[in-house]
């Protein structure tokens, strides 16, 4: 599965953001673009937590890799 990521700039360029277009309201921010990108999956893991509002607890959040490639 791909997904798009689109990559913006905060006020004065001091911070980088992704936004993950498949999940609205899933983003990353970084002081830059490298760090931004490596923090995608943590923040889709803390999305899919959020959206599931702890009505589970499942392992796979915690034990597939999630995979980002720019």
């Amino acid at each position: 599965m791909a997904d798009g990521l689109y990559l913006a700039w905060g006020p004065g360029r001091r911070k980088t953001l992704v936004h993950l277009l498949d999940l609205l309201g899933c983003l990353a921010v970084g002081p830059i673009p490298q760090e931004s990108l490596a923090a995608i999956p943590d923040a889709i893991r803390s999305y899919l937590r959020f959206q599931l509002d702890g009505l589970c607890d499942d392992p796979w959040l915690d034990s597939d890799p999630i995979r980002c490639a720019a």
